[in-house]
């Protein structure tokens, strides 16, 4: 585990960035889990095939309050099909909400709003596509740059222009 969460970045130096790796401290349990993969395969007779889940979980902390999303198929769990295509399904995660947060913060901290980001006018912000929101956080950019040329120059990267052409008007108004 510690493999896949930060040992393949531990050399990263961040280049002229202030990014830096975090390490953070891992623990495992030594309990079985009755439905993990290996538990369920050992139950299994050998000419059954084991389907992943379509469901996920994620946990996170808003304010002082801890939340969590059931995820099953890309969309929230128990949306209607009538909700399918509203901010309703959409998981809190998705590129999507991730720009619904990031407008709501420009309007909470535009004093303090990082330099590279001060290219997006508070008033354009809603035509401002989440492709052109990451092009503007700059530094970002130039350590991720640095790292993935460092160390992940194997991984697949996917067509920025292909997922991320999509602003917050067309958020709001159910156009996406």
């Amino acid at each position: 585990m510690q493999r896949a969460v930060y040992d393949r970045i531990s050399e990263f130096d961040g280049g002229d960035t202030v990014y830096k790796p975090n390490l953070p401290l891992l623990l495992q349990s030594s309990l079985q889990f009755s439905h993990s993969c290996a538990a369920v395969e050992a139950r299994q007779s050998a000419n059954q095939n084991i389907v992943p889940s379509a469901s996920s979980v994620i946990w996170y902390q808003e304010g002082n309050s801890d939340r969590h999303d059931v995820i099953v198929n890309g969309r929230r769990q128990g949306i209607t099909k009538k909700n399918i295509n509203t901010p309703a399904a959409r998981s809190c995660i998705c590129n999507s909400s991730i720009l619904a947060r990031f407008k709501l913060l420009v309007d909470e901290i535009s004093e303090s709003i990082p330099a590279s980001l001060q290219k997006i006018s508070k008033t354009d912000l809603d035509q401002t596509t989440y492709g052109q929101c990451k092009r503007a956080a700059s530094e970002y950019l130039a350590a991720w740059s640095h790292l993935h040329q460092s160390l992940l120059g194997t991984w697949l990267q996917k067509s920025p222009d292909q997922y991320y052409q999509f602003s917050f008007l067309k958020l709001s108004t159910g156009f996406v």
